[in-house]
């Protein structure tokens, strides 16, 4: 951020201050307020600076390390709250995944991924969610599973691949509505 006022008076060195001030004050309580989910949700959309991101990383203790890919669940309405609530039982704050609101449509789950686990039990996993969704409220998600990724700060990437597979899986795959990336690539 950058703050000019013109002048060169005390008066007008003083409100720079305060401005600054001010403006530290709000940033600091801002990150406050935020959660490992909101933080999440914020690398997912890239709404954060390089220097924040390392910061937040470090203040909520977050694996940079650790294998993930993010699956999309997306409605056709605005039942994501519902679908969040839902499937907040299904994976506890506790674990090493993370389910993030996103938007009134959109549900994320970064998902940890193991070495054992391959691409069909990711796939495997999206089916269980299609279901317990179907299930419990009767809404129909399309849902898209993005790439595996090393580290934290590709998990935009991940994102960006599961909302790219349901719009391409959406044209190309009527009938269906679990689409993981990779595949799609070969299908098209």
């Amino acid at each position: 951020y950058f703050l000019t006022m013109e002048g060169t008076n005390r008066v007008i060195r003083n409100y720079c201050l305060l401005t600054v001030s001010l403006m530290q004050a709000y940033l600091k309580n801002m990150l406050q307020k935020l959660d490992k989910e909101e933080v999440t949700r914020r690398i997912l959309l890239n709404q954060l600076g390089e220097l924040e991101l390392q910061e937040l990383v470090r203040d909520y203790k977050l694996e940079l390390g650790l294998p993930r890919c993010v699956y999309i669940i997306r409605s056709t309405g605005m039942e994501a709250d519902n679908i969040y609530q839902l499937l907040r039982k299904a994976f506890p704050k506790n674990q090493d995944d993370i389910l993030v609101l996103v938007d009134g449509m959109t549900v994320s789950l970064v998902k940890a991924v193991s070495k054992e686990m391959e691409e069909d039990d990711l796939t495997q996993l999206a089916a269980a969610m299609d279901e317990t969704i179907q299930n419990e409220m009767t809404v129909k998600p399309y849902i898209g599973i993005g790439g595996v990724k090393e580290h934290l700060f590709q998990l935009q990437e991940s994102y960006d691949e599961a909302m790219k597979a349901i719009d391409v899986g959406k044209i190309y795959n009527t009938s269906n509505r679990i689409y993981m990336y990779s595949t799609l690539l070969l299908e098209r």
